[in-house]
């Protein structure tokens, strides 16, 4: 289906504690934010960021916070792309592999990262930060014709 990637279930948001994001671009220099990743954030969810390097940092100059040192975010400052899957890879199974009780105490903390995301992403602020941007893209896009 050519939506599918474009389609969630609102439900699997209730059954799982942290979303891996696959983003449109990985082994690439651009800093290129799709749906993907806002997806998660709209929804209150935690997230591992599988883009290009310096992803976490753009995510960040929109006012959105991030869940280090919660997750070891250094994958996100690798530029090689083969180590950067794999270091999220290890962050991933170092998860996994939390006892039980240290795992719900870490996923309440980054649920609390990601609510104040999400009131972030429903602010008036970021619709302005983000309609000032486009305007600003659409001017020099104009000025460049």
């Amino acid at each position: 289906n050519a939506t599918a990637s474009a389609d969630y279930e609102s439900q699997d948001y209730q059954h799982t504690a942290v979303e891996v994001v696959l983003e449109t671009l990985f082994d690439d220099q651009r800093q290129h934010l799709t749906e993907k990743t806002l997806r998660p954030i709209a929804c209150g969810q935690p997230f591992i960021l599988a883009a290009t390097a310096g992803s976490l940092n753009y995510l960040r100059q929109y006012g959105f916070q991030t869940f280090a040192p919660l997750i070891d975010e250094t994958y996100d400052t690798i530029t090689d792309p083969g180590a950067r899957l794999m270091a999220i890879v290890q962050e991933m199974r170092r998860i996994a592999d939390l006892p039980q009780d240290q795992k719900l105490h870490l996923f309440e903390a980054l649920h609390g990262i990601a609510l104040q995301n999400q009131q972030r992403f429903f602010s008036d602020d970021f619709h302005r930060q983000v309609v000032l941007e486009l305007e600003t893209n659409l001017a020099q896009a104009r000025a460049n014709l």
